[in-house]
């Protein structure tokens, strides 16, 4: 495996600003990195099914995450670095999310409320160093809770600090 340049920081209370044009070498260069932690053990977790940017720098961090190569969000993202995500809708409805997360490596998973359903908006990083324009999808299951997950990790929320 290949050195990390980057190194898992403590929850912190920055919450993370909007990418901006200026920002793309350091998304391109940060999310290289972050995919280099998907297939390391850390703690008591192997796998993760995201990372956000606030989990590896509380030095201005950016609003983006990386989805894990095994999660596609569709077949148009099988590898997708989120840039600037929001959630625009969800449904009343929330179902148990047993979850885990990197922040807290020897923490075992609990169970958190998330939305069964969420409209989301959000652009990504191109496979040529570029923000693409607005995607918009609804999610359900998995890709919603994951989604929720990170974009509360970008407004400085753990899972283990809301209850």
């Amino acid at each position: 495996m290949s050195e990390l340049k980057i190194s898992i920081v403590h929850p912190h209370k920055v919450v993370s600003r909007l990418v901006e044009e200026k920002d793309i070498d350091r998304v391109y260069e940060d999310s290289k990195e972050i995919y280099k932690i998907f297939g390391r053990r850390v703690g008591l977790y192997n796998t993760f099914l995201a990372i956000a940017h606030p989990q590896i720098t509380k030095k201005e961090p950016l609003r983006f995450f990386v989805i894990n190569p095994s999660l596609k969000i569709t077949e148009d993202f099988p590898e997708a670095v989120i840039i600037n995500p929001e959630i625009i809708r969800h449904t009343n409805n929330t179902v148990d999310s047993e979850e885990g997360c990197l922040s807290f490596p020897t923490i075992p998973p609990t169970i958190v409320q998330r939305w069964n359903k969420c409209e989301v908006r959000f652009k990504v990083l191109t496979p040529d160093r570029k923000i693409s324009d607005w995607f918009t999808m609804n999610l359900s299951g998995m890709m919603a809770k994951v989604f929720q997950h990170e974009a509360d990790h970008l407004d400085s929320k753990y899972i283990y600090l809301i209850k």
